[in-house]
């Protein structure tokens, strides 16, 4: 890079006024440039050899518009160490890197080789039309307070080759509003995975589509609830198989079951309803039972009064009988060869 030799031209505000008599052509031109382009800089170089064409960018500040120093870093393929890649970039790395590097009107330019460092006790204001800033390093933002960004258009946050964190610190919120209710949120990602530490709930006052192209599993180690305020369709085009190794119960007004094929294997079954009338003809055959004990206890208590009607007439014949051998007393009858027919 080419600029004015002598130290009164790179080391310290320009002053054409005080340019010497002896000054040689190139002082004279430059004292017209800036008299007649407005511009007043103070140039520090990287080094202070008299005799090298380049002394590179130690410390530059401008005020107005460019300077020779601007040119000539152009014309040496400097640029890139004056001005930000993002100017050259929006200028078409052309003349206008260095010609409207003031705006077209007056402007301010600082560039080093070192550290840049501004530090204000009280209150820094930025204020500008278009902004654009690159770090080609780390970039640090500590905020000993709250920090508010409110933009009125469209916010984009990148990661091109790493990871993107939003965390809170210990018991606090983050909240996602999409229009504050008004919006939409997508999310667009290879996987997904949650890891909730206590309740989970979900609100939705509108329809809840899902499709699963993939398999499906839902473990649920506590209790299961589902109400349905309207009907429910399933619909399987594979095998489905029920495992329940306690009691399931079913709870319906009406059941209505089409099958083509129905095969189903019972270690025990109990049909309550059948089981219901099977005690119902239970407890009226018993009642039919009882009815015909009493019939055959009253059979026998007449039996049992026959009985001794009987008893009582065998008492009589008995009575009869000592009658008659008491008449017959002292006669003597000769039986031999008689036949008595009873």
């Amino acid at each position: 890079m080419e600029v004015a030799s002598t130290s009164s031209d790179w080391h310290g505000f320009y002053d054409p006024d005080a340019s010497s008599q002896d000054d040689n052509q190139e002082d004279t031109e430059n004292s017209q440039r800036l008299d007649s382009t407005r511009s007043t800089y103070l140039y520090v170089p990287a080094h202070q050899d008299e005799d090298a064409e380049s002394h590179g960018l130690g410390a530059f500040f401008r005020l107005g518009e460019y300077s020779e120093v601007e040119q000539a870093a152009f014309n040496a393929s400097e640029d890139d160490r004056f001005y930000p890649n993002q100017h050259i970039s929006d200028e078409g790395g052309a003349a206008a890197v260095y010609t409207n590097a003031a705006g077209g009107t007056d402007g301010i330019m600082l560039a080093c080789d070192g550290r840049f460092l501004i530090k204000a006790g009280e209150k820094l204001y930025i204020e500008s039309a278009d902004y654009s800033q690159q770090v080609n390093g780390n970039y640090t933002v500590d905020i000993d307070g709250t920090a508010v960004m409110q933009v009125s258009d469209a916010v984009e946050i990148t990661s091109e080759e790493s990871t993107v964190t939003i965390s809170s610190g210990t018991n606090k919120n983050i909240t996602l509003s999409a229009g504050n209710g008004t919006g939409v949120i997508e999310t667009n990602a290879k996987e997904e995975t949650k890891n909730i530490a206590g309740d989970s709930y979900e609100y939705n006052s509108g329809n809840t589509k899902s499709f699963t192209e993939g398999n499906s599993i839902d473990l649920t180690f506590g209790g299961s609830l589902s109400i349905f305020g309207g009907g429910d369709l399933s619909i399987g085009m594979g095998a489905t198989m029920e495992v329940n190794a306690t009691v399931a119960v079913g709870i319906a007004a009406v059941t209505v079951d089409v099958v083509g094929v129905a095969a189903e294997v019972t270690g025990s079954e109990v049909d309550l309803k059948e089981l219901a009338v099977k005690l119902k003809t239970l407890v009226v055959t018993n009642e039919t039972l009882a009815a015909k004990i009493k019939q055959v206890e009253a059979a026998i208590s007449t039996l049992k009064a026959e009985s001794t009607t009987v008893k009582a007439a065998q008492t009589t014949v008995a009575a009869d009988s000592e009658t008659v051998k008491a008449k017959t007393g002292g006669v003597t009858a000769d039986t031999t060869g008689m036949v008595v027919n009873i």
